[in-house]
This record gives structure tokens, sequence and C-alpha cells, in this order.
């Protein structure tokens, strides 16, 4: 997979209000079956930025960006006979309040959700980027990148067996964009400063204006606000989202026809992964 990254440090705190299960467990009678389990995993940017998944672990409200936190992902095989497995994931960004995704990321058909790319983190824009999800593998030569968007584990999984690590950790890029912001400065002449207050802009390379109007400045301020598109709409980045990642992971009896048919691969495909599995037929 290709991965194209910027690196800016720029921390600031997110908040996240999910846990993900670790360890896919697979159960049930073999004939010829297969099954697929799809795990979402919820994260607030709760009106600041970033997600991580997370393994048995409740973050603090102060986690920073750009800080890998550990998480396993694994299958168990429950079961009496051999399976073998594959595995993916997918993302989707969705502004709060909203049900429509702004950002969406798929394993198939190539992979898409693991190429990291972020265009600027300050022109408040999302469209340009690729996933901005950073995703650390735990480099197991026994997880295989079928180039289809699925990793396939090269061997069969036995009875009691787990799998080697797939996912190591997942973290935001801590340079993440949250919006496109400027900084106004404003100047009164009122003595005392409350709602009904009379502001007037000012250009601070022009220097801090001594009178205004004929009468003295006695009071000034700054505002930090969010540049606005075209539509009117502020360039906010990927400020007050929802990021869900999701695993799903499938697994099939241990046979050339059944894995065929559950992961659509044809004979060369099949070879071409480069894989050790035993089929029993």
């Amino acid at each position: 997979m290709k991965e194209r990254q910027k690196v800016n440090k720029r921390k600031q705190v997110l908040s996240v209000i999910a846990a993900m299960l670790a360890i896919v467990i697979i159960a049930g009678s073999y004939a010829y079956w297969n099954q697929t389990h799809r795990i979402e995993n919820p994260f607030d940017t709760g009106g600041k930025y970033g997600s991580t998944v997370i393994e048995d672990f409740t973050p603090e409200d102060d986690w920073q960006p750009g800080a890998s936190v550990d998480k396993a992902v694994r299958v168990e095989n429950t079961g009496e006979q051999d399976i073998i497995i594959r595995v993916k994931m997918d993302e989707k960004w969705v502004r709060k309040g909203d049900t429509v995704p702004y950002k969406e990321f798929s394993a198939e058909p190539d992979g898409a959700v693991y190429t990291i790319y972020q265009k600027s983190d300050t022109d408040g824009l999302t469209e340009a980027d690729d996933s901005v999800v950073i995703k650390n593998f735990s480099g197991s030569e026994n997880w295989v990148d079928g180039g289809d968007g699925w990793f396939y584990y090269k061997t069969n999984l036995a009875e009691g067996e787990k799998t080697d690590q797939w996912l190591e950790s997942v973290a935001l890029l801590d340079n993440l964009d949250v919006g496109a912001q400027k900084v106004m400065h404003y100047a009164t002449t009122d003595e005392n400063v409350d709602e009904d207050t009379e502001w007037i802009k000012y250009n601070p390379a022009d220097g801090m204006p001594r009178e205004l109007g004929g009468k003295l400045v006695l009071h000034s301020k700054t505002e930090v606000v969010y540049e606005k598109g075209g539509d009117g709409k502020e360039l906010i980045g990927y400020l007050d989202s929802n990021y869900t990642l999701t695993i799903t992971s499938q697994t099939v009896q241990a046979t050339r026809k059944a894995v065929k048919a559950t992961f659509n691969l044809t004979d060369a495909e099949l070879n071409g992964l480069a894989v050790t599995w035993n089929f029993a037929d």
C-alpha cells in the first residue's frame, strides 16, 4: 500500500467515547459455511478532532493526537475444524448532527483506507485528503496483503488457536486540519465593555488605533474565526465530527471450493496469494 504522510506538530485535546472489541470469536458447526463479523467503532472528536482505535482502554479526556494506542485485532477459532481467515477495515467521517458521511474510505477494491495523506492542515477542506488515520500493522509474516483490500492469514487456524496480531495501533494525524482560522482585531471607544459595546475592526498592520471618530480608544480585543468557502460554509476541516472505523473479519471452512466461493477468488488469485493453506478436499 502506498503511504503519504505529512507531519507537522500541533497538539490539541481530543475525547474518545467508545472502545473496541479486540478478539473476534468464531464458533459453530462446520459443513459448508462462512461467517462475517463487522465491528463498528465510533469516536467523537468532541469539538476538537481526532481518534484512535483502542483495546480494553478508556483514554483520558486530554488524549493527544499523534499518540498511538495499542489495538490488537485477532481471530480465535473456538470450533473443532480448521478455518481460513481474511480481514479488512473501512472508515467514515460524519459531522455531528448529520447522518450522511462527508468522507468515506473503503478497503475494497484498492485499499484506499490504508493510504494516508492530507493535502493541507490549515485550509479547512477535506475533499482532496486521503485517509487521515494512521494504521500501524504488526508486521507479522502470517498476514498477506491480497492487493484487493483484504489481508489473508496464510495458514489454517486450528481448533483453539488465535491468529497473530494483525493491527498494532491506530492513530490520528497529529496535525489534522481543524479549520482555516483567522484572527480579527477590534477596538472601541466605549468606557464600559458590555453586550452593547460597539466594536470597530482594524488592521493590525496599520498599528493599534489611538483614536476612532475623534474619541480615544479605551479597549481592544481579538477573535479567532473560521474562513468561509464559496458556499458560505465555515471551513472547519474535521472539527466537530464523529469518526467510525469498521473492522470486518470473514472466515470459511478450509476447503478450496469454500474459499474460492466465499472470498470470490479465481484459481490464479488463490495461487497468487502465496499462502500455505492446507485444504481438506
